[in-house]
């Protein structure tokens, strides 16, 4: 493995990205729906899970941002500014 390989590698687990060459069961735009469907409180995990097709486990990592933090459907930047 050269450097470049391992940086990749590195910056795919610090940003949980995925990984190259393993098809995700996931993207943005489902993240972003599955996280809107649990702010609402009107599904269960499990219910989310099983309309994803994916473990519970990785719905509970999506709600606590151990999984996808990085996707947000914020319009503005995380440091508060605003536009008026």
């Amino acid at each position: 493995m050269n450097i470049d390989q391992a940086y990749r590698r590195i910056e795919a687990i610090l940003h949980l990205k995925g990984r190259p060459g393993i098809p995700q069961k996931l993207n943005a735009e489902s993240v972003l729906e599955i996280k809107r469907m649990l702010s609402d409180g009107k599904y269960l995990q499990k219910a989310v899970a099983y309309k994803f097709k994916i473990s519970r486990k990785t719905v509970s990592d999506i709600a606590t941002g151990k999984l996808w933090a990085h996707v947000t459907d914020r319009l503005h930047p995380a440091d508060g500014n605003r536009a008026a």
